[in-house]
C-alpha cells in the first residue's frame, strides 16, 4: 500500500516535471523562433514555431508559423497554418482575411468557405489593383558584386567608382540569413555566434580598375557598417567630399548580462583620395542604447534619415534635419503622408522625387519601394512590379549614367540580399510629326498617330501629341493621318535593346488641283482634227489616267496668231473638244476632263500678229497641252498613289508621277513593237511619215536616206554653209538669201536627204549641259527641242556610249542621226524641251558656266 502511494507520488512528480519541462521547452523554442522571425529568417522561424506548436498547441505559435510561410510565399504551408489559426477563440477578422488570401494563393476555391468579404477585404484577398506592373523592364542580378553572402546598397561618389555593403569579409558556411541594418529593434554582440555566423557587414569600394576592396573607416569598435551616401555641401567654398553612413558599435557590457544591446547610428566622415573614411564624427541624433538612427542621405543641404526615436508614428519613420556646416537643425518627422505604423526605411532622392522602402500592409510582401514628390505634393505610390516582389526590396539608386539599381532578397527561400540592375525590355520612343517646312504637328491639330503590330492590329499604347512610350522587339507600322495631308504608313523595326530614341516623321499636304504637263499635241493650219502623231500622245494620256484613278485631265488649246480673235477662240475650243472626244472614245470618263481654250493669247514664240515667220514656227502655236490635274476634289482625303507608302517632300511625289508617265509611254511603245532603248544593232533606214515626221528603227545596216511621202516630190538637203548662231531676240525674220551669214534660225535646207534623221533646224551654241537621259529619237517622240552634248564619229561608238549613259543615269538619252553639217557626226541629246522659249532660257543660264563647251539645239517639230 505504501509502495503504491509512493509510486503515485513519483508519477505525479514526474508528470509535473514533464509538463514543466515541456512548457520550458516551448518557451525556449518560441523565444528562438521570435529571434529568427525578427531577423526575417522566415523559413527557419516557421519551422521553429511548428516545433513549438507540436509541444503545445497555442494561437501564437500557429499564427507566427502562418505569417512566416506567408513571407516566403510558401502558400501550401501558409494555408495549412492559417487553417489552424482560425480554430482558436482568439481569432480576429484579420486572421480570416489572411486565411482567405492563403486559400486563393494555394489555388483553392474560397466560395466553398463561409467567409463573406467586403469590397475592401476583397481587394486585400485578391490583390491590390493600385500596384502597377511594368512588363517593359526587369531587374537582373549584378554578378560583378553579388556573391554567396549578402550584397546590397549600391552607391557612387563619381563616375566609375562604386560602393556597396557586403558580409563577404568573414564568410562562413551557413544557411542563416545575413543581418541587414533596416528595421531591426536591436543588435547583440552575440548575434554573430548564435544567429548570424556569416560575419559582420562592411563597406566595399569598386575603384573601377578591376579591384574590389573593403573601405577603411576611422572608427573604433565597429561591428557593422552600412549604406554610405556621398555629398558635398552647397554654398560652401572648397566643399570637401563627405559621406554619411550607418554603423553599429560595441557597447560596454552590463554586469548582469554578457549580451549588450546596440542600435544602429549615423556617422559623418570625409572621403580620402583612396576612398577611406577619415575624420569620422557621430551625429547628434544618435542614441544607440535607446533607439536607432540609420540610412542617411543629404540633398539640398538637408539630411534625410530613418529612425524609431520616440514621438514617431510607429516603427521606423523618415525624418529630415537642416545641415548647417558642421551643425544640424532639429529632427523633423516627414508626417503622416509618408510615415505610418509600419517601418519606413532606406530614403533616397533623385530628381526631386523621394524614394523609400516600407513594409506597410498594402505592400506586395516584406519591404516594398515607394515614391512621392519630395515636396509631398503628390500621393505616395508603390513602384509596382518588377521594382517590388513578395520579399524585401530596398536601396533604390540611380547612377550618373541614369542606370537604375535596387537591392532585394527576391527569389530565395533562405534569402540573402543581392544587387539588381534594371534592364529595359522595350525601346522607348519619342515620335514627332513634322510638316514639310519643319513645323511640328501635334494632337491638338487633329493628328492621328497609331502603332500597328505585325498582325495589323493597333497596339493599346499611351500616345499623346506624337509621343509613344515603349515598344518591345519586333516589326511595327507607324500610321499617321491628318485631314488635308497624305496619310503615312512607315515600317518600324524595334530591336528591344532598352534604348531611348527620337524619331521625326513628315506629313505632306495633298497638292489639290495641281497640274503636271504630260505632252503637247499639234494641229494643221485651220484644222482641229487629231493628227497621227497627236493620237499617239493621247493614247499615252489615256493610259496615264488609267494608272491614276484619282486624277483628272486638263486640256488647254491654242492657235497661232493669224485670223481674228473670235475665229481663233472658236478654233481653239474645237481643238480642245476634239482631244476630249478622242480620250472619251478611249474609255476616259468625260467627268474627269476639264477643257480650256485660249485662242491666240498665249504664243510660245515671237510669231505674233503681223510677224513674218516660217510655217514651222506657226505650227508650234497650234497646240493643245495635255496635263494631269492632281487630286481635283479639295474636300476629299486622298491616299498616296499605288507604290508609295511614305514621302517626305512634294518633289518626291512629282518625280514618282513623272516616272510613271515615262513608264506608260514606254509601255505603249512596247505594245506597238517600237524599241525604246539603244541596242547594239545599227540604225535601219528611216521612212519619213506624213507631215515630215520620221520613224527610227535600229538595224544592222548603215543609215539610209529618208523616203519622202508620196505627196512630197522634192528631197531636202541641208546646205554645206556653216551653222550660224541664233540671236535671242523677241522678233526675228528669216532672210531668203542663202549667202546671209546672220541667218536667224538655221541654215537653208536643200531638197535632198542624204543620210540619217534630219532636224528642221540646227543651231550651235557655245554652251553645254551636265545631266543626260536615254532613248532613240523616232517617229513617236520626235516633237520638241533637243540640247545635244556629245558627238561621235561613227554610229557604233555613239550607240555604245548612249547605252552606257542609259545605265549610268537611268533616264532618257536621244540618239540623233548624222547632221548635215561639216562634222556629219552622230549626236547624243541629253535633254528635251517642249517650247522654243523654254530651251532659250536654259541655254542662257548655261552660257556663263560652260563657255568653252559645244552644244547644239535640234528642232524636230
Amino acid at each position: 500500500m505504501v509502495l503504491m502511494k509512493n509510486m503515485k507520488k513519483i508519477l505525479v512528480l514526474l508528470s509535473i516535471l514533464l509538463v514543466s519541462t515541456s512548457a520550458l521547452a516551448q518557451r525556449n523554442l518560441l523565444r528562438y523562433a521570435d529571434i529568427e522571425f525578427n531577423l526575417k529568417r522566415y523559413e527557419h522561424a516557421g519551422s521553429q514555431y511548428a516545433k513549438a506548436y507540436q509541444t503545445k498547441k497555442t494561437y501564437y505559435a500557429a499564427k507566427r508559423a502562418a505569417q512566416s510561410y506567408d513571407y516566403i510565399q510558401s502558400y501550401e504551408k501558409a494555408y495549412e497554418w492559417w487553417s489552424k489559426v482560425i480554430d482558436f477563440e482568439q481569432t480576429d477578422r484579420s486572421d480570416y482575411i489572411s486565411y482567405a488570401r492563403a486559400t486563393i494563393l494555394s489555388g483553392r476555391d474560397l466560395q466553398k468557405s463561409s467567409i463573406v468579404l467586403s469590397e475592401q477585404e476583397r481587394a486585400l484577398v485578391y490583390g491590390n489593383a493600385s500596384i502597377p506592373m511594368n512588363k517593359g523592364i526587369e531587374f537582373r542580378p549584378l554578378e560583378r558584386y553579388n556573391q554567396l553572402g549578402s550584397d546590397y546598397g549600391l552607391s557612387t561618389v563619381k563616375d566609375g567608382e562604386y560602393y556597396f555593403v557586403s558580409d563577404r569579409a568573414i564568410e562562413a558556411k551557413t544557411q542563416k540569413k545575413s543581418l541587414r541594418l533596416d528595421a531591426r529593434k536591436r543588435m547583440s554582440t552575440q548575434e554573430r555566434y548564435r544567429l548570424n555566423d556569416r560575419g559582420y557587414h562592411g563597406i566595399f569600394r569598386d575603384s573601377g580598375n578591376g579591384s574590389i576592396a573593403p573601405v577603411s573607416v576611422d572608427l573604433d569598435g565597429v561591428y557593422h557598417l552600412s549604406m554610405p551616401s556621398f555629398f558635398k555641401q552647397q554654398d560652401v567654398k572648397e566643399s570637401k567630399q563627405e559621406v554619411i553612413f550607418t554603423a553599429v558599435l560595441r557597447q560596454k557590457q552590463s554586469r548582469k548580462s554578457t549580451i549588450t544591446e546596440a542600435y544602429p547610428a549615423l556617422y559623418r566622415a570625409e572621403v580620402d583620395e583612396d576612398g577611406s573614411f577619415v575624420r569620422v564624427s557621430s551625429l547628434p541624433f544618435n542614441q544607440p542604447k535607446t533607439y536607432g538612427v540609420m540610412h542617411g542621405i543629404v540633398h539640398d543641404n538637408k539630411l534625410y534619415f530613418s529612425s524609431n526615436m520616440p514621438g514617431g508614428s510607429g516603427g521606423f519613420d523618415l525624418y529630415y534635419a537642416e545641415l548647417i556646416g558642421d551643425a544640424y537643425g532639429p529632427a523633423v518627422n516627414l508626417g503622416s503622408q509618408i510615415n505610418g505604423p509600419a517601418n519606413e526605411v532606406f530614403p533616397y532622392i533623385h530628381q526631386n522625387e523621394l524614394y523609400f522602402s516600407s513594409d506597410r500592409s498594402e505592400s506586395l510582401g516584406g519591404l516594398d519601394i515607394y515614391t512621392t514628390n519630395l515636396n509631398l505634393q503628390s500621393q505616395v505610390r508603390n513602384m509596382g512590379i518588377p521594382y517590388n516582389s513578395k520579399q524585401d526590396d530596398f536601396g533604390y539608386f540611380v547612377d550618373g549614367a541614369g542606370e537604375k539599381y535596387i537591392s532585394s532578397d527576391r527569389g530565395k527561400s533562405e534569402s540573402r540580399d543581392d544587387i539588381y540592375s534594371l534592364v529595359m525590355l522595350y525601346d522607348r520612343y519619342k515620335m514627332r510629326v513634322m510638316t514639310e517646312g519643319g513645323g511640328i504637328l501635334d494632337g491638338s491639330q487633329d493628328l492621328e498617330l497609331k502603332i500597328l503590330g505585325a498582325d495589323g492590329k493597333e497596339l493599346l499604347m499611351k500616345i499623346t501629341d506624337g509621343k509613344v512610350s515603349e515598344l518591345e522587339a519586333g516589326d511595327y507600322t507607324v500610321s499617321i493621318k491628318k485631314k488635308g495631308y497624305f496619310p503615312a504608313r512607315i515600317p518600324l523595326k524595334v530591336r528591344g535593346e532598352g534604348k531611348e530614341q527620337e524619331v521625326n516623321y513628315t506629313l505632306i499636304p495633298i497638292p489639290y488641283k495641281q497640274v503636271i504637263a504630260i505632252d503637247t499635241i499639234y494641229y494643221e493650219l485651220d484644222k482641229h482634227a487629231i493628227r497621227e502623231d497627236a493620237a499617239l500622245k493621247l493614247n499615252v494620256a489615256s493610259d496615264v489616267l488609267g494608272l491614276f484613278k484619282d486624277f483628272g485631265m486638263n486640256i488647254t488649246s491654242h492657235t497661232d496668231s493669224r485670223a481674228s480673235d473670235a475665229y481663233n477662240e472658236r478654233l481653239s475650243k474645237k481643238r480642245a473638244q476634239s482631244a476630249a472626244k478622242y480620250l472619251k472614245n478611249k474609255g476616259v470618263d468625260e467627268n474627269v476632263m476639264t477643257l480650256e481654250w485660249r485662242g491666240r493669247k498665249e504664243l510660245v514664240n515671237p510669231c505674233g500678229v503681223g510677224v513674218d515667220c516660217p510655217e514651222l514656227l506657226h505650227e508650234q502655236n497650234r497646240r493643245s497641252i495635255l496635263s494631269l490635274q492632281l487630286y481635283p476634289d479639295v474636300n476629299k482625303d486622298y491616299e498616296l498613289p499605288e507604290g508609295l507608302t511614305y514621302i517626305t517632300s512634294t518633289e518626291q511625289l512629282i518625280e514618282f508621277l513623272r516616272k510613271k508617265i515615262i513608264a506608260a509611254k514606254d509601255s505603249l511603245k512596247a505594245a506597238q513593237k517600237v524599241e525604246d532603248k539603244v541596242t547594239q544593232k545599227p540604225v535601219q533606214k528611216l521612212q519619213e511619215k506624213p507631215a515630215q515626221k520620221v520613224e527610227e528603227k535600229v538595224t544592222q545596216k548603215p543609215v539610209q536616206k529618208l523616203q519622202e511621202k508620196p505627196s512630197q516630190k522634192v528631197e531636202e538637203k541641208v546646205t554645206q554653209k556653216p551653222v550660224q548662231k541664233v540671236e535671242d531676240k523677241s522678233a526675228q525674220k528669216a532672210e531668203k538669201s542663202s549667202e546671209n551669214k546672220s541667218q536667224v534660225l538655221a541654215p537653208k535646207v536643200e531638197q535632198k536627204t542624204k543620210e540619217g534623221l534630219k532636224p528642221n533646224r540646227v543651231t550651235k551654241y557655245s554652251s553645254d549641259t551636265t545631266n543626260a537621259s536615254v532613248a532613240l529619237v523616232n517617229e513617236s517622240n520626235r516633237g520638241g527641242y533637243y540640247l545635244v552634248q556629245e558627238s561621235w564619229e561613227t554610229e557604233q561608238v555613239a550607240v555604245k556610249r548612249a547605252d552606257e549613259l542609259s545605265k549610268e543615269l537611268n533616264t532618257l538619252v536621244y540618239l540623233i542621226a548624222p547632221l548635215q553639217d561639216k562634222s556629219k557626226h552622230y549626236k547624243l541629246a541629253i535633254a528635251k524641251y517642249e517650247s522654243y522659249e523654254e530651251v532659250h532660257k536654259i541655254i542662257n543660264k548655261m552660257r556663263e558656266k560652260y563657255k568653252n563647251k559645244k552644244m547644239w539645239m535640234l528642232d524636230y517639230q
